[in-house]
C-alpha cells in the first residue's frame, strides 16, 4: 500500500512538473518571438526541463534527501545534460529539441514556414569592427545564396537583386514586395582572427512579419563550408522541405579548407565584383595567391575561369588569347570539385559562344542548374542559347524565370532586352530597359548594340548613329567621329554606316569586330559585304556568330545560299 501511495504522488508530481515546465516554455517561446532573440535560447531550456524531469523524480525517489546514492544518480543525469547541451550547441543541425515538445506554441509559424517558396537573402552586416572584414560579410552572402540555392525547392533571389536592400531602411515586408518573394534571411558577422560567428534569421513577410528561426554559428574559415552545409540544411528542415539524394550529396560535400586560401578567394570574388579593369587586375592576384597557398582548392581555378571569359566579354583579349586559359582553369577545377556550378556554367559559354558546340553547351548549362538551380545568369544564357537555336518558347521561359530570380541583375535585365530588341519583339521595351542601364555602363558593349539596332527598328534615326559612333569608339577611338559627324549630314545613315565600313576595313580590319562590320554593312544595304563579314566571323570564331539565324541584320539573308552555307558549317 506504501508503495501504491509512493507511486501515485510521484504521478501526481510529474503531471503537475510537466504543466508547469509546459506554461514555462510556451511563455519563453512567446518571449522569444515578442523580442525577436535567438531561437537557441529555447533548445537550451527545453534540453533543461527534460533533464529536470529525471532531477526531480530523483529528489522525490530519496525523499529529497541528497544521500550518496542520490548525488550519484544527480551527477550523471547532470553530466548526460550537459553532454547533449554542448553536442547541440556545437552542432545544432543534429538536433531538433523543438520535436518534442508537449505543444508547440509556434503552430502558426509552422504552417507559414511550410509554404515558404522563395526567399531573399540580405547582405550580411560585418558587426566585427573592421571595415576590412567586408569582404567577408560579402563572401559568405554569395556563398550563403549559392548553397541554399542548391534546394530545388525554393527560389533564392540572387546576390545583385539584394545588394541595393544593405542597411535598407524598408521594412521586411516591403523588401518580399519588391523582390516578389515569401521570406527574408537577415544575417550578422562577428570576426576575430579565424573564429566566425554568424547569425542569421528567416523572417516570413506575410500575412504579418514574423520571425521564423534564428540561429547562431560558430565556426573559423577552414570549416566554413560545413557551416554553409549545416545553415542550408536547417532551413530545408524550416520550411519542411524533402531533401532529395542529390541535394543531400551537394551539402554534404564540403572537406576542410586552408583559411588563408579561401580568404585570397573570397578577397578575389570581391575585386571581381566591381566589373572594372582594375578589379579584374586585383581578382586575378587574389585568385592566383589562393591557388599557391592551397593547389587542390577549386574555387579559384573557376574564378579565373570567369576572368577570362569576362575579358573576352569585354573585348579586353581576342577569344583566341582567352581560349587557353578557360578550358585549363575549368579542367583543373572539375577534376578538383565537379561539384561546383561555375565550372558548368563558364564551360558552356565556352562551348556556345567560342567552339561552337551546341550540344556539350546545353549539356553544361542544364548541369550547372541540376547543381544551382537558382543561377540566374546560368538561365539567362540558356535563354540565350535556346533563341540562337530557335526554340523560342524555351527561350522565354529561362529569359523570364532568370527575371523572377534576379530582378535587378543589369546582366539579366540586358539579355532580356537583346532578345526583346534583336527578335524584333519590341524594341520600344528594349529602350526602355537599356537606356537607365546605358548611364550605369556607358561601355557595356552589349547594351550599345541593342540600343543600336532597337532605335534603328523604331525609326530614331539620330539616336540610331550616336550608338554607332560609341560602337565605333569602342572598338577603336574617338578619332573619328568629326569625319562620321559630316558623312551623316551628307549622306544619312545609311550612307555613314558604309563609308565607315569601308574605312574601318583599311585601317582597323583586324582590330574590329566582325559583327561591328555586319551591322554597318546591313545598315549600309550592302548585302554582299555583310555576307562577307558573315563568313569572316565564322572563320574569326566571332562570340556573336551563335546569333546569326536570331538577330535581325543577320537573319534578313536567311534565304541566301551563302547564308546556308553559313549556318550548314556551324550546324545551325
Amino acid at each position: 500500500m506504501g508503495n501504491e501511495n509512493i507511486f501515485r504522488d510521484l504521478g501526481k508530481s510529474v503531471v503537475v512538473y510537466l504543466g508547469s515546465a509546459w506554461l514555462f516554455l510556451e511563455l519563453s517561446n512567446f518571449l522569444v518571438d515578442r523580442f525577436a532573440l535567438n531561437s537557441a535560447y529555447i533548445d537550451i531550456l527545453l534540453w533543461l526541463v527534460i533533464f529536470g524531469l529525471p532531477a526531480f523524480i530523483i529528489h522525490l525517489i530519496f525523499n529529497n534527501k541528497f544521500s550518496r546514492k542520490a548525488i550519484f544518480f544527480h551527477s550523471l543525469n547532470g553530466l548526460l545534460a550537459l553532454f547533449v547541451i554542448i553536442y547541440h550547441l556545437l552542432d545544432p543541425s543534429r538536433l531538433d529539441p523543438s520535436r518534442l515538445r508537449l505543444l508547440n506554441f509556434q503552430n502558426q509559424q509552422s504552417e507559414i514556414a511550410s509554404s515558404i517558396r522563395s526567399i531573399a537573402i540580405l547582405p550580411i552586416m560585418n558587426y566585427s569592427g573592421d571595415n576590412s572584414k567586408d569582404y567577408l560579410s560579402a563572401g559568405i552572402h554569395d556563398a550563403l545564396i549559392s548553397e541554399v540555392g542548391k534546394l530545388g525547392a525554393i527560389r533564392v533571389i540572387s546576390r545583385t537583386s539584394t545588394l541595393p536592400y544593405f542597411n535598407s531602411k524598408k521594412t521586411i515586408q516591403e523588401i518580399a514586395e519588391d523582390l516578389k518573394v515569401d521570406a527574408i534571411m537577415e544575417g550578422s558577422l562577428l570576426s576575430a582572427g579565424e573564429s566566425i560567428r554568424v547569425q542569421v534569421k528567416l523572417i516570413s513577410a506575410y500575412p504579418e512579419e514574423m520571425q521564423l528561426w534564428s540561429q547562431t554559428y560558430e565556426s573559423t574559415l577552414s570549416d566554413i563550408l560545413q557551416t554553409y552545409a549545416s545553415m542550408t540544411n536547417s532551413i530545408a528542415r524550416e520550411v519542411n522541405i524533402t531533401l532529395s539524394q542529390e541535394e543531400r550529396q551537394l551539402l554534404g560535400n564540403n572537406r576542410k579548407i586552408n583559411p588563408d586560401a579561401y580568404e585570397a578567394y573570397l578577397k578575389g570574388k570581391y575585386s571581381l565584383g566591381m566589373l572594372s579593369e582594375e578589379g579584374i587586375q586585383a581578382a586575378m592576384g587574389h585568385f592566383n595567391r589562393a591557388m599557391e597557398i592551397d593547389p587542390e582548392f577549386a574555387p579559384p581555378y573557376a574564378g579565373m575561369a570567369g576572368i577570362w571569359a569576362i575579358l573576352k566579354q569585354m573585348d579586353i583579349v581576342t577569344t583566341e588569347q582567352a581560349e587557353a586559359p578557360i578550358k585549363e582553369n575549368l579542367q583543373k577545377a572539375k577534376a578538383l570539385d565537379s561539384t561546383l556550378a561555375e565550372v558548368y556554367y563558364f564551360d558552356a559559354i565556352s562551348a556556345v559562344w567560342t567552339e561552337f558546340d551546341w550540344a556539350r553547351g546545353e549539356r553544361q548549362f542544364l548541369k550547372a542548374l541540376e547543381i544551382n538551380p537558382n543561377h540566374s545568369e546560368a538561365r539567362g544564357l540558356l535563354g540565350h542559347f535556346y533563341w540562337c537555336m530557335s526554340s523560342l518558347d524555351k527561350a522565354e521561359d529561362q529569359l523570364n524565370q532568370a527575371l523572377r530570380l534576379d530582378p535587378e541583375n543589369p546582366f539579366v535585365k540586358v539579355l532580356n532586352a537583346t532578345r526583346l530588341g534583336n527578335a524584333d519583339i519590341d524594341p520600344d521595351s528594349a529602350i526602355v530597359i537599356l537606356e537607365p542601364l546605358q548611364k550605369m555602363m556607358p561601355t557595356n558593349p552589349l547594351v550599345n548594340l541593342v540600343l543600336l539596332l532597337s532605335y534603328n527598328k523604331v525609326g530614331a534615326k539620330d539616336k540610331t548613329f550616336e550608338q554607332m559612333k560609341m560602337k565605333v569608339a569602342m572598338e577603336t577611338d574617338t578619332a573619328i567621329h568629326d569625319w562620321m559627324d559630316e558623312k551623316y549630314k551628307q549622306l544619312g545613315l545609311g550612307g555613314v554606316a558604309g563609308e565607315t565600313a569601308m574605312f574601318l576595313e583599311e585601317n582597323y580590319f583586324s582590330q574590329v569586330s566582325a559583327q561591328t562590320f555586319q551591322v554597318l554593312y546591313h545598315l549600309a544595304g550592302n548585302d554582299e559585304k555583310c555576307l562577307d563579314w558573315l563568313e569572316k566571323g565564322y572563320i574569326r570564331r566571332d562570340p556573336d556568330m551563335p546569333y546569326m539565324k536570331a538577330v535581325y541584320y543577320a537573319n534578313h539573308y536567311a534565304d541566301h545560299p551563302r547564308f546556308k552555307e553559313i549556318a550548314r558549317k556551324m550546324n545551325l
